[in-house]
Order: structure tokens, then sequence, then C-alpha cells
């Protein structure tokens, strides 16, 4: 069965909230917890399920939710666009400057304040490894909008603002290259991604440029979704093997000595496969019935991906304070109840400042209310 017209903007609409739901577990993991100067080890060795579960959810299901994230941000850029003139050009840039530059430049901020807050009042609930803001140099506070630590922005999960800001100044290399050169160059792109080869240089990773231009091509051509469906079948068997061959990995610390280039190709063709499966499982549901997001969660979206870092990892510490686990059920517990208490907390944050607050609510989340 083909997709009715339209289909496209049903799926972005639908999976966009699952999606955040995700980029949150992504961060949700621990094994160790930093409070006060102090490290708190949890030998996974002693908890195997937590173990498993959160490297299954974690560090694989939800890594699929960035790369969606940047092939939505692509199909939705170039989508009814009739001629990619300097002017339209412009005009994207500008749209963009207020949907992402702004944001990204508050929520920095703030984060940076949040320290500032904790490192004066609450030093207790402080890692101590972070450089006191009071000390902050001209040089320190660039590198905190930009590459704080591990290449990543002090508002850590906003890397993927400052990536996707990078390639959409540079989109008309996008554009032409897909013009002249068809799926080719999207998938030499897809080969530097696979095999995980980076420049080094912060916001400039192949994820963000192979991904959009893999959204891009869906409008600039334009191609169907349908051609997903013709490979349903392929991308269900490889997620199940290869999740399974990751968890086997996970368990036996790499016994086999894989060359590392084949351990990314193997990952990556994982989460690739898990993609387009989700894609034909939504398309699937929606085939049989009309769904409608709730917009209360839907709206809360890029509040919550925004703001979740530091209340998640604060929750995260409360909890382990409080309940200091010592079984399975006590450490799944936390893994599972401080990404909800964030998700719940900020939706509730977002849609009572949405009602007091609607200008500055606007503001902060790029127009999203």
């Amino acid at each position: 069965m083909l997709l009715r017209e339209g289909q496209e903007l049903e799926l972005i609409k639908i999976l966009r909230f699952p999606l955040i739901v995700m980029v949150v577990m992504i961060h949700a993991e621990f094994s160790t917890v930093s409070m006060g100067g102090e490290n708190f080890q949890f030998n996974l060795e002693t908890f195997p399920i937590y173990s498993n579960l959160s490297f299954l959810i974690s560090q694989l299901i939800s890594h699929i939710a960035v790369p969606i994230f940047y092939i939505f941000s692509g199909y939705l850029f170039f989508y009814n666009l009739q001629a990619f003139t300097t002017k339209e050009y412009i005009r994207k840039i500008r749209s963009r400057a207020q949907t992402l530059l702004i944001p990204y430049v508050f929520w920095n901020f703030a984060v940076i304040l949040l320290f500032f807050l904790l490192q004066t009042f609450i030093p207790s609930m402080a890692s101590g490894e972070n450089k006191l803001i009071v000390d902050y140099t001209i040089t320190d506070w660039i590198k905190a909008f930009w590459s704080y630590k591990l290449g990543m922005p002090i508002c850590y999960q906003l890397w993927f603002i400052r990536d996707l800001m990078v390639v959409i100044l540079l989109s008309p290399i996008i554009y032409y290259a897909i013009k002249k050169t068809n799926i080719y160059c999207v998938l030499a792109l897809g080969i530097l991604w696979a095999f995980n080869i980076n420049i080094g240089v912060p916001g400039f990773k192949t994820v963000a440029f192979f991904f959009f231009a893999l959204g891009a091509i869906f409008s600039i051509k334009p191609y169907s979704l349908n051609v997903i469906k013709k490979i349903k079948n392929l991308s269900y068997l490889l997620s199940i093997l290869l999740l399974t061959f990751e968890l086997i990995m996970h368990n036996i610390d790499n016994a086999c000595n894989l060359p590392n280039g084949i351990v990314d190709v193997i990952y990556n063709t994982c989460i690739f496969s898990m993609i387009i499966s989700l894609f034909n499982i939504t398309l699937s549901i929606l085939q049989k019935k009309q769904i409608e997001p709730n917009r209360l969660l839907y709206n809360s979206n890029f509040f919550i991906y925004a703001y979740h870092a530091m209340p998640l990892t604060l929750f995260t510490k409360v909890l382990i304070k409080c309940i200091e686990p010592t079984t399975e059920i006590q450490t799944i517990f936390i893994y599972v109840a401080a990404p909800m208490l964030t998700i719940a907390v900020g939706v509730l944050i977002f849609n009572v400042l949405k009602k007091i607050l609607p200008q500055f609510t606007s503001l902060i989340t790029g127009g999203r209310l």
C-alpha cells in the first residue's frame, strides 16, 4: 500500500515527542555520579540487568533520535522549495536565527547561571570538576558557548543545534551537490558517517551532514518514503540481529578484538536499520488509523530537549542519595524515574510559562508554542 500525500509530515508530527523521550534516555544512564567532589562508582557487574537494559535503551535504541531529527530538519528546510535563490537562503537563515540561534544562546547562558548558583549556594550537589564561573576568562566564555568539554557547549545536548546551524549555513553546498549528483553525494556522506570519519572540529560532525542531506533529498528531488517500505522486512531482520550482536559484545567486552572501523560500521548499521524500522512501523500504524499527538506533550518538545540535562542530573543525584541503591530493582527504578520526573516537570514548567509569559516562552523555544 502506497503512502498518501502528506504522510511524511504526519510521521514527523507523531514521532517528535517519543524521540525527545529517547534524547532524555540517552543521558539517563549512570555508572559514576559526582557529588561534592566525590565520585560514587557503580560496579555494573553487580547489576547485570541494569547494565544490559541501560545499554540497550541509552546506547542503542535511543541513539536513533538525533539522526532522525537531522532527517526531519533537512526535509523541512527544503520542503516545498521551488528555487534555492540567494533571497530564499537569506530568508531561511533569518528564520533559523529565531528558531535556533536565540534559544541556543539563551539555554547555554541559563546553564552557566545555574552552575553559578549551584557552585555558590549548594556546592555539595555540584560535581566539583568544573571551573568556578566567577573565575571565567573571555576564552572560557567563548568555549562555554561552543566547545566546553568533549567538543560540546556547556549545555551539552545543544551540540545538535550547534551542528545543525553549521549545516544550515552550508546548505547551498548540500543543495547543489544533491542537484548535480543525485543520491551519490548522500551515499558518500553516509560512508563517512558509517566509518565514523570526522575532521575533529566541533560543529562539523558527519552525522549532521549525512542525515540532514538524507532528509533534504526527499524534498529536493523529491523521493517518497515509499522507498523504505521496500526494505521493511530487511530492516526488521537487521535490527534484531545487530541489536543482539551489540548486546553480546557488550557482555563479552569485544572479545573478538574487531578493528575499530568494523565496530563503528556494525554499530552505525544497527542505528540505520532501526531508523528504517521505526519509520516503517510508524507508517504502518498511520496507514491504519489517523493519530493526533497530544498537544500538551507535542508543544513542549523543544523545551524538554533544551532544559533536561541539569534537572536530569539533579534528580538522579537526589534519588541516589535518598535510596542508596544496592539492588537491581532500586537501580533500575532510579534509571527510569529520574528521566520520567524530568520530562513531567518539563511539561509542567513549559505549560505554566506559556500561560504566564507567552512571549518569553516563545523566544526561548524558537517560537514553538
